[in-house]
C-alpha cells in the first residue's frame, strides 16, 4: 500500500523484477536473459521475454529441459495473453509460438568449472565474520559474488595462456616419477598417458594406458628396487599394443635447433598425450594421432573484479587446485614492476602536469646511505627525444621518465598516494620502490586499480552479497549505499526514500580520468581488434620472475599473474606484455560476446584539446598523430616542470621516518 502511495506500478515493477529468483542461481531479469538465452534484455524475442515471464510463477516447476512441455504451453498462454491485451498483433503472436524454445542450457552441455579458489575465500570471510562454529554449525544460507559465466572463461583462458608459454618455454623431459605423476588429475584437460615403443626424427609410436593398466601401475608397491620396478611395469603394460602416433607437428615445439626430439625422448618412456581425433589425418591408417603434452611448472592466477563495488566476479588462484591449493591471487606476494608507475603519474597529475606535458628521458643517479650508486636503465633498448609527453612515457613504460617524474612528484606524495589506494600492507621503505621493487598480492593491485576505474571511489574487495541464517533472516549484507531518511518517514509518507552512495572519494576524479586515458593507449590496438573500451598497463619484475596485467573497462576489472611458487626467471622474452596481456586479451574477446560496452564517464571539469601526441603541442585534424588529449580546467598547457632533485634524494633511512609519520597521521 506505501509502495503504491509513492512509486508508479513500473518502478514496482522494475524493482521485484531486478530482485526476483529466476532459477538456475539467477537473481534479476537481466542474469536470467544472459543465462536461458545470452542476450541483453533488449535483444530478446517476444517467445524469450514470455518464457522469462513464465518463471514468475514458478521456476523450478517450467524447467527447460526437464518440464518442457509444460514450459512450452505456459509460454504460449503467455504469447496468447499479450495478443488478447493488444500488446502484439495476430503475426506476431503466430510468429513467436513457432519459436523452437531452445534455450542456453540445451546448447551448453559443458560442466561450470568448480571455482575451489572463490570457495575457499569464501570460507575464510565467514570464518573471520563467524568463527568456524558459526560456519559449519549455524546453517548459513549465503550469496556470493561469483558469476559462473565469467569463472567459466577466467579458467579457461588463464589456463590456456599457461600451458600455451609453458610449451613456449621448452620440453622438460619424460615424466620422471610414473607412480607418483599418474596421480595427476589429467581428464579435465584431456591428457592420458602414454609409453613410447618407438621414436624417430619424425614420429613416436606409442601405447596409451588403458584405466586397468593406470590402475594397476599405481597399485605397484613404490619401495621397489629401480630394476625390479622396471620389470614388474613391463608385465603390467602390454609391449604388443601400438596404438597411437605422435607427428612431428605435434612434437616440433619439444625441440629446437640444437636438441632433436630422440635426443630428449627414449623407448619405454612416460610421457603426457592428448588425442587428436579418433580417425586422424594419417593417410591409409586406423591409428590414432597424439600430440605431446606435459603438466606446466609455470603458475598464474586470474580475478575479474566489478570495479563499482568491488565484488569479485571470478578468481582462479594457480593452473589446478587439485594439484595445489595454494592461492596466487591473495596469498603470494611478489614484485610488482610497472605496475606501481601509474601511482607516480598520478600523483604528478594532482601537482599540476598533463598528459602531455613533456618530460626529460635522461638518466637520473641516485647516492644511497651506503654510498652506493643507483642508475636505473629502461627495459627497452629504444631511443627516444630528450623530453617526451607524459602520455608517451606512461604508455612505452620508461623508466627514465618516471624517475623524472617522481622528482617532480615528491616521493613523500607519492607514498601518500599509494596509501589512499591500499595497494601495500606495509609502505615501501627503499627508493627502487619507484620501478616496482615492492611486493604485494594480485587481490590488492586488483583493488587498488578498481578505484582508479571507477573514479577514485574507496572500495573493499568483497566475494560474499548477503548471510542469512536457518530462519531465513538476512545477517550480512554487502552495500555501498545507505537510506537517508528511511526510520523517520511516517507511513502515511508520500515521499520515496533516498537511496545514497557511501563510498568515499579518495581522490580527484578528474585527475583519475586522465590517467585511464594515458592507460587507455597502452591496450588501444586491443581495443580496437575487440572493440571494447579498455585501459590497462602491465608489470614485470626484475629478471622477469613475476609478470602482470591489469586491464579494465567501466564495468569489469581484470588482473593477470604468472610466475613460479620458487620465483626464478621466467624467460628473457618474458614481460607483462607477452605472458599477461595475451590472456587478458582472451579473456576480454570471450566475456565480450554480447555485451554492450560503455566509455569511461568524462567528468565535467574536463575539456579536450587536439594535440600532437609525440610532442604535445597543439595541433589538428589534417596531423595523422593528432588525438584529443584531456585537461582538467585551468591547466596550463605551456607549463614545464622545473623538478626538484632534494625529491629523489629520499633515502631509505627517511623513508622509514616517512612511513611512521603516515601512520601516526593516520591514527
Amino acid at each position: 500500500y506505501r509502495l503504491e502511495k509513492i512509486l508508479t506500478k513500473e518502478r514496482i515493477l522494475e524493482i521485484y523484477l531486478n530482485q526476483f529468483y529466476f532459477g538456475q542461481g539467477c537473481y534479476g531479469i537481466v542474469t536470467a536473459a544472459k543465462k536461458y538465452f545470452n542476450k541483453s534484455i533488449e535483444d530478446l524475442s517476444i517467445a524469450e521475454c514470455s518464457y522469462l515471464a513464465l518463471l514468475v510463477k514458478g521456476a523450478n516447476n517450467y524447467h527447460p529441459i526437464r518440464n518442457r512441455q509444460k514450459a512450452l504451453t505456459r509460454r504460449n498462454w503467455v504469447i496468447d495473453r499479450q495478443f488478447e491485451e493488444k500488446m502484439i498483433t495476430k503475426e506476431e503472436r503466430d510468429l513467436a509460438k513457432k519459436d523452437p524454445f531452445i534455450t542456453y542450457l540445451d546448447l551448453s552441455k559443458k560442466k561450470l568449472y568448480e571455482a575451489n579458489s572463490f570457495v575457499e575465500e569464501v570460507r575464510r570471510e565467514i570464518i573471520k565474520m563467524y568463527g568456524s562454529n558459526g560456519l559449519y554449525e549455524n546453517g548459513f544460507f549465503v550469496r556470493t559474488t561469483l558469476d559462473t559465466r565469467i569463472q567459466d572463461i577466467a579458467k579457461k583462458k588463464l589456463q590456456e595462456g599457461i600451458l600455451k608459454i609453458d610449451k613456449k618455454l621448452g620440453f622438460r623431459g619424460p615424466i620422471q616419477n610414473p607412480r607418483k605423476d599418474f596421480s595427476i588429475e589429467c581428464e579435465e584437460f584431456n591428457l592420458e598417458i602414454a609409453k613410447i615403443k618407438t621414436i624417430s626424427n619424425n614420429e613416436i609410436e606409442i601405447h596409451v594406458l588403458s584405466n586397468e593398466e593406470l590402475e594397476k601401475l599405481k597399485k605397484k608397491p613404490e619401495t621397489l628396487e629401480n630394476n625390479q620396478s622396471i620389470q614388474e611395469t613391463e608385465q603390467i603394460i602390454d609391449d604388443e599394443k601400438i596404438n597411437g602416433k605422435i607427428l612431428k607437428k605435434s612434437f616440433s615445439w619439444a625441440e629446437n635447433h640444437k636438441t632433436k626430439i630422440n635426443e630428449k625422448l627414449k623407448e619405454n618412456d612416460y610421457i603426457f598425450v592428448k588425442k587428436i581425433n579418433k580417425k586422424n589425418s594419417l593417410k591409409n591408417s586406423d591409428v590414432t594421432s597424439y600430440s605431446l603434452e606435459q603438466i606446466p611448472e609455470l603458475q598464474g592466477a586470474i580475478i575479474v573484479m566489478n570495479p563499482n563495488n568491488g565484488n569479485i566476479l571470478a578468481m582462479q588462484g594457480g593452473f589446478d587446485f587439485k594439484k595445489s591449493e595454494f592461492n596466487r591471487a591473495t596469498q603470494a606476494k611478489r614484485q610488482i614492476g610497472s605496475l606501481i608507475k601509474p601511482f607516480i603519474y598520478l600523483t604528478a597529475l594532482s601537482k599540476g602536469l598533463t598528459p602531455a606535458t613533456k618530460i626529460n628521458t635522461g638518466f637520473i643517479s641516485i647516492e644511497t646511505p651506503t654510498g652506493e650508486v643507483w642508475t636505473p636503465r629502461n627495459a627497452s633498448k629504444d631511443k627516444f627525444p630528450d623530453a617526451i609527453p607524459l602520455r608517451i612515457g606512461l604508455e612505452k613504460s620508461i623508466n627514465t621518465v618516471t624517475l623524472n617524474v617522481a622528482r617532480y612528484a615528491g616521493v613523500e606524495n607519492i607514498l601518500n598516494t599509494i596509501q589512499l589506494f591500499d595497494l601495500f600492507d606495509e609502505e615501501p621503505n627503499n627508493i627502487s620502490f619507484l620501478l616496482g621493487a615492492c611486493e604485494t598480492t594480485l587481490l590488492r593491485v586488483a583493488t587498488a586499480y578498481a578505484m582508479i576505474a571507477n573514479g577514485g571511489k574507496k572500495i573493499s574487495p568483497n566475494f560474499i552479497e548477503s548471510i542469512q541464517n536457518k530462519e531465513g533472516k538476512v545477517i550480512h549484507k554487502s552495500t555501498y549505499s545507505a537510506c537517508n531518511g528511511c526510520l523517520t518517514l511516517d507511513k502515511d509518507s508520500k515521499i520515496a526514500p533516498q537511496i545514497v552512495d557511501i563510498r568515499k572519494n579518495i581522490f580527484d576524479e578528474a585527475r583519475l580520468y586522465q590517467l585511464v586515458s594515458m592507460l587507455e593507449g597502452v591496450v588501444k590496438k586491443y581495443s580496437e581488434s575487440t572493440r571494447i573500451t579498455m585501459a590497462g598497463k602491465t608489470g614485470t619484475s626484475n629478471e622477469s620472475m613475476n609478470v602482470w596485467f591489469v586491464g579494465f573497462s567501466p564495468d569489469i576489472l581484470v588482473a593477470v599473474f604468472a610466475g613460479y611458487d620458487n620465483p626464478k626467471k621466467i624467460a628473457k622474452w618474458a614481460y607483462g606484455s607477452t605472458i599477461a596481456l595475451p590472456i587478458f586479451v582472451e579473456f576480454m574477446k570471450e566475456y565480450s560476446k554480447g555485451q554492450k560496452m560503455r566509455p569511461f564517464k568524462v567528468p565535467e571539469n574536463i575539456n579536450f584539446k587536439f594535440i600532437n601526441k609525440f610532442t604535445g603541442e597543439i595541433s589538428n585534424l589534417n596531423d595523422k598523430d593528432a588525438i584529443l588529449e584531456s585537461f582538467k580546467e585551468a591547466d596550463d598547457m605551456n607549463f614545464y616542470p622545473e623538478a626538484d632533485d632534494e625529491n629523489l634524494k629520499i633515502i631509505d633511512t627517511e623513508l622509514e621516518y616517512l612511513k611512521r609519520l603516515f601512520k601516526k597521521s593516520c591514527n
